[in-house]
């Protein structure tokens, strides 16, 4: 392969029409048909210096899973974070979910995000597009009313305000939210209801979407899943399982048969299986430690049915064709190390996570010592596309000057075509020319400059066209523009009865001359004026929801928009090459015992933590809470009367406590009545305890002294002063001032200042 200069990989100016010819020339296409697959680099970004995509981005990422929208998800276990890598050149690296504790697993579908969190022992979930939980800051006024009108929370003619609809359904999900959630990273616990806790390893999404979902155990349990989510809580019931009768479980796809999985285990005995839910049977395929497989680690599937798999062990990756009984490596020299390149001399150095694009045949691979996101792709596509651009390039004369005419150009398009199909839209726009031409004279075919089709001959134009006061152009301005600048544009090459340019010296464009122009501007075709027309109500109103979603602008980099550090180089390749990474091996095996004892001594410090704290308010205490304390569906009352539902230990660990509210009766104040409902609120509203008589079983009473006590208890830290005592108390500090200075001491000239005597700002 021939050596490429920097700005041939960096460079992206699409106007740069030597890089392009540079990349597509037949020596580099030559060089490219020798290797079969291409393995290279995409986090962090190696040809293009770019904050978002830089050396240290990944730390220790060990699960990969594709999106939606040319996206793939990251799960780093050092960071406690899942990273989304979107792919465009350079890749695009930002952050989506945090503050997990050790993530070894993630799968998405349909915009659910499940992740396999073995630090905190539990399946999360997090709702990246806002169509399973409900998201209040994310609603709009209409959905926010639709959500409260289902839930009957919404009285007929209310015309609340958007702020007042968040506010309301927050309050009703904070009351009825029965599992765990983080209201910062949107993180959503699954509650198994049939199994105290499940130690995933690994995790997939059913063919049948979201409701169902494949976990794999590091105990070597494989289980089918039922996955439920109201719009508020995500609960889940092990439906079937299957024990695979080894350990460290880290890869987990499903096959073309019902039922059916395979999983890997990297454990000594480990290797890949085949498992059947439904009939209970397990197969061991391939063997750990055989000629075939050395240390499998993830594994996913291709549309086919081939498993490709990664032998960490071997420091390849390698395919598995059922059909065939057969095993060939995809990418991999077996020697550890951080080169890209052909599938024989790219190295890795612990290869874990792989993963698929579907009905594609590009794998992805994590590297988790080295920190990288590594892409093989086959090179017959790339080459095809190298080769088909050759021809469109050489059809405007850019490669060579054999080109004559437009018959030739249309001809080279037309090959072009059935590789590309959007070129269709410049084969048409080429014959709509030569038509006009030959309607116009059949003589200019042979004087017409192909070149001067391309975009850098018309650069001038769209400037041209783009000007004006609006930052950002929509179609209807350039449509306005179109006929005033051409016919400007053609004033400057035809004869007019007068001179366009009045100072030909500071003029960037020639005059034409009665030898050059063979056309007066009078004989030109006019524009016609469009029809007028209008929009039915219904269409306006679609254009402005339309707007409303889609249509905001942001400002696009260009490749003027970036600093000197990203400018391309004129030297090889080579020249640039940084150092080596350093390398981080992850122990898999020590991490999952490390997960277990710490989650597992957590358990057993809590159980005699507990023993020896305090309690500071038994269960069955009747304490004191504000009015800004209350649950959303409860009436509005001075204060409320809040029965304990279980122990309040004294220690800040213990957040929140279960309760049983009751309101004040709206004829007598001293009484209280409550509906039965169970509410988890924070003890942080905790004002003291109230005396009560149990009157029934749903209301009780304070005596009008206790009364007094908790209004007192509320209103301790405000003394509000009535608008006639202020000037007596006024008058009271005035006094007592002036008497502090006609006491105080005169200090002498002399005497030396101190510290005290200094105001510091």
């Amino acid at each position: 392969l021939p050596h490429l200069s920097l700005a041939a990989c960096r460079n992206r100016d699409r106007t740069d029409i030597d890089t392009v010819v540079e990349i597509c020339s037949p020596e580099v296409r030559k060089g490219l048909q020798r290797a079969n697959w291409i393995v290279q680099t995409l986090v962090p970004e190696v040809y293009r210096l770019y904050d978002g995509n830089k050396e240290g981005v990944l730390k220790s990422p060990v699960s990969v899973c594709p999106a939606s929208w040319g996206t793939l998800l990251v799960a780093d276990k050092e960071k406690g974070k899942i990273l989304s890598a979107r792919l465009h050149y350079p890749v695009d690296v930002g952050e989506i979910v945090s503050g997990l504790s050790c993530p070894v697993a993630i799968t998405y579908g349909h915009g659910l995000l499940l992740i396999a969190d073995v630090g905190k022992q539990q399946i999360l979930c997090s709702d990246l597009t806002g169509d399973h939980f409900l998201s209040p800051e994310k609603m709009t006024v209409k959905q926010l009313r639709k959500a409260l009108k289902d839930r009957r929370l919404l009285p007929p003619g209310n015309n609340s305000k958007k702020g007042e609809l968040q506010k309301a359904l927050k309050s009703w999900m904070d009351a009825n939210s029965t599992s765990d959630r983080n209201g910062q990273t949107k993180l959503h616990t699954v509650e198994i209801v049939n199994q105290p806790t499940i130690q995933a390893t690994a995790v997939i999404f059913s063919e049948q979407g979201t409701d169902n979902f494949y976990a794999a155990e590091m105990s070597g349990q494989v289980h089918e899943i039922s996955l439920t989510i109201n719009r508020l809580n995500a609960n889940a019931n092990v439906l079937r399982s299957i024990d695979v009768t080894v350990g460290s479980l880290f890869g987990i796809v499903r096959t073309n048969r019902d039922s059916e999985l395979y999983v890997s285990s990297s454990a000594v005995n480990g290797g890949l299986f085949r498992v059947n839910l439904a009939t209970g049977h397990c197969e061991c395929v391939l063997s750990n430690g055989s000629e075939d497989l050395q240390c499998v680690h993830g594994i996913c599937a291709k549309m086919d049915g081939t498993v490709v798999m990664v032998d960490r062990g071997d420091h390849k990756v390698k395919e598995f064709k059922e059909d065939l009984d057969e095993v060939r490596v995809l990418a991999g020299s077996g020697r550890s190390g951080t080169e890209d390149g052909s599938e024989t001399s790219a190295s890795f150095s612990q290869p874990t996570a792989v993963c698929c694009e579907e009905g594609a045949d590009t794998v992805y691979v994590l590297d988790t010592t080295i920190g990288r996101l590594k892409m093989i792709t086959n090179t017959l596509a790339l080459t095809t596309f190298l080769e088909n651009l050759w021809k469109f390039l050489t059809a405007f004369q850019l490669t060579s000057e054999d080109v004559s005419g437009l018959e030739e150009a249309i001809d080279l398009t037309q090959s072009h075509y059935s590789f590309l199909e959007k070129a269709s839209l410049k084969l048409k726009r080429l014959n709509r020319l030569k038509e006009d031409v030959i309607h116009l004279n059949p003589e200019y075919l042979k004087d017409i400059e192909v070149r001067s089709l391309l975009t850098l001959f018309v650069e001038n134009f769209f400037s041209s066209m783009r000007g004006g006061n609006t930052i950002t152009p929509t179609v209807l301005d350039f449509c306005r523009r179109f006929p005033r600048c051409t016919k400007e544009l053609l004033k400057r090459v035809t004869k007019n009865p007068f001179n366009y340019f009045t100072n030909p010296k500071a003029s960037y464009y020639v005059q034409p001359s009665m030898k050059d122009v063979l056309i007066q501007f009078s004989e030109l075709a006019k524009l016609p004026k469009p029809s007028k027309g209008s929009l039915a109500p219904k269409q306006i109103t679609e254009l402005r929801q339309w707007a409303s979603i889609n249509g905001k602008s942001f400002r696009q980099n260009t490749t003027r928009n970036f600093s000197t550090k990203d400018k391309p180089g004129t030297l090889p390749l080579n020249v640039y090459e940084a150092s080596p990474p350093k390398e981080n091996t992850v122990d898999f095996t020590a991490l999952l015992r490390e997960s277990s004892t710490d989650g597992n001594k957590e358990r057993e410090d809590s159980g005699q933590d507990r023993a020896d704290i305090e309690i500071l308010h038994p269960n069955g205490t009747f304490v004191l809470f504000p009015h800004i304390c209350r649950p959303g569906s409860l009436p509005t009352s001075t204060f409320y009367i809040v029965k304990l539902l279980e122990d309040l230990p004294d220690d800040d660990h213990f957040a929140h406590v279960r309760t049983e509210w009751y309101a004040q009766d709206l004829v007598d104040p001293l009484l209280f009545t409550t509906t039965g409902k169970e509410y988890t609120v924070s003890k942080d509203g905790i004002k003291g305890t109230v005396h009560v008589t149990l009157i029934a079983d749903d209301t009780i009473e304070i005596t009008e002294n206790d009364y007094y006590i908790c209004l007192a208890s509320l209103h301790a830290s405000e003394d509000n002063i009535l608008p006639f005592e202020e000037p007596e108390i006024d008058a009271e500090d005035d006094l007592d001032e002036r008497e502090y200075e006609s006491n105080r001491p005169k200090r002498s000239k002399r005497m030396t200042a101190t510290a005290c005597d200094f105001v510091y700002y």
